[in-house]
This record gives C-alpha cells, sequence and structure tokens, in this order.
C-alpha cells in the first residue's frame, strides 16, 4: 500500500505537470497491478473527473463499486457523480442498493 501511495502521488503530480496520458497509464497500471485496492480506483476515477472525462470516471466508479461494493468513498464517489449528472434516480438507486 505504501508504494501504491508513491505511485498514485507520481500519478498525480505528472497529471499537474501536463503529462496526462502518463499520469493515466500510471493510474491505469496501478489498477491492473492490485485490482483489489479501491484506493487506485478512486484515483482514477478522480484524474478523470479534473481532465473532464465524466464518463471515464463513472466507469472507474462502478467498477470499483463491484470490486468492493461496502466501500463507503466508491459509493458515494458514485453517487455524487451520477447525482452531479442530473441522474437523481439512478443516484438514489446506487445510495439504497449499499
Amino acid at each position: 500500500p505504501q508504494e501504491q501511495l508513491h505511485l498514485r502521488q507520481m500519478s498525480e503530480l505528472l497529471f499537474r505537470l501536463g503529462d496526462n496520458a502518463a499520469a493515466f497509464r500510471l493510474a491505469d497500471r496501478l489498477i491492473e497491478s492490485h485490482p483489489d485496492q479501491v484506493a487506485n480506483y478512486l484515483h482514477r476515477a478522480w484524474l478523470a473527473t479534473l481532465h473532464g472525462d465524466v464518463s471515464t470516471a463513472e466507469s472507474v466508479l462502478r467498477t470499483a463499486a463491484e470490486v468492493a461494493p461496502d466501500n463507503i468513498d466508491a459509493l458515494r464517489n458514485l453517487t455524487d457523480l451520477v447525482a452531479k449528472r442530473g441522474d437523481t434516480e439512478q443516484a438514489l438507486l446506487i445510495t439504497s442498493a449499499s
């Protein structure tokens, strides 16, 4: 987990420096190498949101919620994102399913 934290920090730094492609690749590699770690999905979704790619963010958060259906952070972020795009009915379904 400590190594993953450092890699997420490096990914964030790359993003802030404008190398979005490298940031996304690193975040995607983290998910591929540690598919059970929800923090990696949350990080990738956060990067996608910052980049304005809400579709990817939602997809990644849905996967995170499948990987860890009891993870409150994944569910909260997914619910928030869905509600912000105006689908309150779907947001309520996500909330009630948890």
